[in-house]
C-alpha cells in the first residue's frame, strides 16, 4: 500500500506540472499531500486554486481545514474571512471561526462571531443562548447574565433563559429566585418535558439524601410539570412518585392512574399504583385493577402476585389461590418475589385450615430464598399454633430474630414457641425484649406476656397484662375467663 502511495504521488505531481491549468490534477495532488500529512503543500495548492477562481467556496473551506490541522488557527480564520467577505455571514462559517477562536482561548473573537450572527439574524435566540454560553463557560458570570436578561426583556417567555438565570440564582445562593425562574421555564411547553424530569431529579440530590424540604420543592416543581404536560406518562408518573414521597398517598395514586391511562404499557406503574392501594389497605379496587392489569400482561408473575394479596385480603380465598398459582408458575429470576409468592400462598393456604399445602409453600418460599425473615416467622407461628414441629419452629423463629433484631413481633413468635416447648424462662426473655420494643403497646403481645407469667406462678401481674391486654383491644374468646378466673384458658 506504501508503494502504491508513492507512486500515486509521484504520477498526480507529474500530471500537475505538465497541466497547471487543470484544476483536477491539483485537488488530487492536494488530496495526496494531505493523506501523507504534508498539510502545507497541501494549503499551498489551495491557496493557488483560490487565486484562480476565488469564486468557489469549496477552496477556501479545504485550505482552512488544512490550516486547522497544521495547529494554525489564525490563518484558518484568515481564510474564512476572506471567504466571508465574498458570500456574506453565514452560520457554519461564523460558527467554525468561532471555534476556532475558543481553541486559541480567544474569548473576544469567539463573541465577535456570535454578535455577528445576532445581527444578521436578529430573531434567531439560538445566538443569544451561544453567548451567554461562551461567557458562562470562560468564568464571565456577568455577561452571561446580561445576556440572558437582554434576551428576557425581547422575549419573556423563553424557558431556557429562565433555566439559564434559575442556574445563575443557585450558584449565588438564592433559591427563592432560582425557583421562581425554574417554575417558570417548567410552564412553558416549549421546553420538552425530558429535560424538565432531569431537572427535577436534580433537585432532590442523590436518592436517599433527598430531605423534608427539597422534596417538597420538587413536588411545587412536579405539579407545575404535570399540569404542563398533562399528556405526557412519564410526567404524572414522575409526579406519582413525589406525591408518594412526600406521603400524599391518594393525590399518587390520582396521577399513577392518569399516567397508566395514557399509557398503559408500562408493567411497573401498574405495580406503583397496587403498591399504593396496599398501604392504603384499598384491596377492593386492587382487586379489580390487577383482573384487569393480566388481560394487559398476561405472562408478569408480579401482577397475579398482586391479584393474590388482594384476594387474600378481601377472604375470596379461590381466587386468591387461582392467581398465586399462576404466579409460582409463570415464575421470576428474582428469589425474593418468588419467596413472596410462596410466603402469600402459605398464607391463603393457612386460613383455609389447609396445613399440609402451606407447609408445602412455605417450604418453597424458604428454598427460594432462606433468609426471608418474614416467611421464617410466619411459618414458625403457625406451626406453634398447632402445637407441630415445634423444635424445627424454633429453630426458624430464632434465626427470624439472627436476621432482623429487635422486630417485637419476631421476638413474641420466638418467645411464643418457647412457651409451647414450656421453656418458660426464657420465653419470659423474649417477650420482655419484645415488649421493650414497642410491644407493651400490642395488646396480643401483651397477652402472650401473661400467659407466661401465669405459667412462672406470677399469677396477679399476668392478670394485670390480661386486663391491659383487653383495654388495648384484644379480641379474644377467653380473656373474660382468664381475667375473673385468674388463669389461663388456652
Amino acid at each position: 500500500e506504501e508503494r502504491d502511495f508513492r507512486e500515486a504521488l509521484v504520477y498526480a505531481e507529474k500530471a500537475a506540472a505538465a497541466a497547471p491549468e487543470n484544476k483536477w490534477y491539483k485537488m488530487e495532488l492536494a488530496n495526496l499531500y494531505s493523506q501523507g500529512n504534508r498539510y502545507e503543500e497541501a494549503a499551498n495548492i489551495y491557496g493557488d486554486l483560490i487565486k484562480e477562481n476565488p469564486s468557489n467556496p469549496d477552496y477556501y473551506l479545504d485550505q482552512a481545514h488544512l490550516f486547522k490541522l497544521m495547529g494554525n488557527n489564525k490563518e484558518a480564520i484568515k481564510v474564512l474571512d476572506e471567504l466571508e467577505k465574498r458570500i456574506g455571514v453565514e452560520e457554519s462559517i461564523a460558527l467554525e471561526k468561532q471555534r476556532l477562536y475558543i481553541q486559541d482561548s480567544d474569548v473576544d473573537g469567539a463573541t465577535k462571531e456570535v454578535r455577528k450572527l445576532i445581527k444578521a439574524f436578529p430573531g434567531d435566540i439560538r445566538y443569544y443562548h451561544m453567548l451567554a454560553e461562551i461567557y458562562l463557560a470562560n468564568g464571565m458570570q456577568d455577561k452571561s447574565l446580561e445576556i440572558y436578561q437582554e434576551l428576557l426583556d425581547e422575549n419573556p417567555e423563553d424557558p431556557y433563559a429562565r433555566l439559564a438565570m434559575a442556574e445563575h440564582y443557585r450558584q449565588q445562593g438564592d433559591k427563592a429566585k432560582g425557583m421562581e425562574e425554574l417554575r417558570s421555564a417548567f410552564s412553558n411547553k416549549d421546553l420538552p418535558a425530558e429535560p424538565k424530569i432531569q431537572i427535577l431529579m436534580s433537585t432532590m440530590g442523590m436518592p436517599g439524601t433527598e430531605t423534608a424540604e427539597t422534596l417538597k420543592e420538587s413536588l411545587k416543581l412536579a405539579e407545575v410539570l404535570a399540569n404542563t404536560h398533562d399528556d405526557d406518562a412519564n410526567v404524572q408518573a414522575v409526579y406519582g412518585d413525589l406525591l408518594l414521597q412526600n406521603e400524599r398517598k391518594e393525590d399518587a395514586l390520582k396521577a399513577y392512574r392518569k399516567s397508566v391511562e395514557i399509557d398503559g404499557s408500562r408493567v411497573e406503574l401498574w405495580q406503583q399504583i397496587f403498591y399504593v392501594q396496599s398501604l392504603t389497605n384499598n384491596f377492593k379496587d386492587m382487586a379489580d385493577d390487577s383482573q384487569k392489569a393480566i388481560e394487559l400482561f398476561p405472562n408478569q408473575a408480579i401482577i397475579y402476585y398482586f391479584n393474590g394479596i388482594a384476594n387474600n385480603r378481601l377472604k375470596d380465598y379461590s381466587k386468591a389461590i387461582k392467581s398465586l398459582k399462576r404466579a409460582t408458575l409463570i415464575g421470576t429470576d428474582d428469589n425474593q418475589l418468588m419467596s413472596e409468592m410462596y410466603s402469600q400462598l402459605g398464607d391463603v393456604y393457612n386460613a383455609q385450615k389447609k396445613h399440609e399445602l402451606s407447609d408445602e409453600a412455605f417450604d418453597n418460599a424458604l428454598e427460594a430464598d432462606p433468609q426471608n425473615s418474614l416467611v421464617l416467622n410466619n411459618y414458625s407461628y403457625y406451626l406453634s399454633l398447632r402445637d407441630e414441629k415445634l423444635e424445627e419452629a424454633a429453630e426458624m423463629s430464632l434465626k427470624s430474630n439472627e436476621i432482623e433484631a429487635n422486630n417485637s413481633s419476631f421476638q413474641d413468635t420466638y418467645a411464643w414457641i418457647l412457651y409451647r416447648l414450656q421453656r418458660f424462662d426464657e420465653a419470659k426473655e423474649w417477650i420482655e425484649k419484645a415488649m421493650a420494643n414497642g410491644g407493651d403497646q400490642r395488646p396480643v403481645i401483651v397477652d402472650h406476656y401473661g400467659d407466661i407469667l401465669y405459667r412462672l406462678d406470677q399469677v396477679d401481674k399476668a392478670v394485670e397484662h390480661w386486663k391491659k391486654a383487653k383495654e388495648l383491644g384484644l379480641k379474644s374468646e377467653v380473656i373474660d375467663r382468664k381475667i375473673a378466673d385468674k388463669r389461663v384458658y388456652e
